[in-house]
């Protein structure tokens, strides 16, 4: 005799789904930065920045409006940015701030940086002499350091 056995095999599969903690970028802080100013008019310069939280994706604003600065990752307390010749053309107080992406992340304290005019040096002046009651005269100033909108006061 043959006898079949006839049954229903119910599998419940259990999925269990958990959250999988993301580490969490730091936000980074500004301590210093090396050179502490810089010249009006001059080249392109390398800009050190210290500090903590930096992390390989962080970059260096030089101000809100302008896009980040090549920034080069160097360690968790330093980074370096290039500032380009044509953001330090006149002087200026700018206020750079380093940011890291999420997730967390974040941007630092706003530092200022100084662009300093040059010191002008006077060399020449001419004519050298002019009697009182004369004339307007051009007198012309030579020397260095001279940045457009300069002032001469006598």
């Amino acid at each position: 005799m043959n006898t079949r056995l006839n049954s229903t095999l119910t599998v419940t599969l259990l999925i269990f789904c958990c959250a999988i903690a993301q580490a969490q970028n730091p936000i980074p802080s500004i301590s210093s930065f090396s050179p502490p100013a810089v010249y009006a008019g001059g080249p392109s310069f390398k800009l050190t920045v210290k500090g903590t939280g930096f992390i390989s994706s962080t970059v260096i604003y030089w101000s809100a409006f302008d896009p980040p600065l090549t920034t080069t990752f160097v360690s968790g307390t330093e980074v370096t940015a290039i500032v380009p010749a044509d953001y330090i053309t006149n002087p200026t107080t700018t206020y750079i701030y380093a940011y890291n992406p999420p997730p967390g992340g974040g941007e630092s304290q706003n530092v200022a940086y100084s662009v300093i005019a040059l010191d002008p040096s006077l060399s020449s002046l001419a004519p050298t002499a002019v009697v009182a009651g004369s004339p307007a005269t051009t007198l012309t100033l030579s020397g260095s350091n001279f940045m457009d909108g300069a002032s001469v006061f006598f």
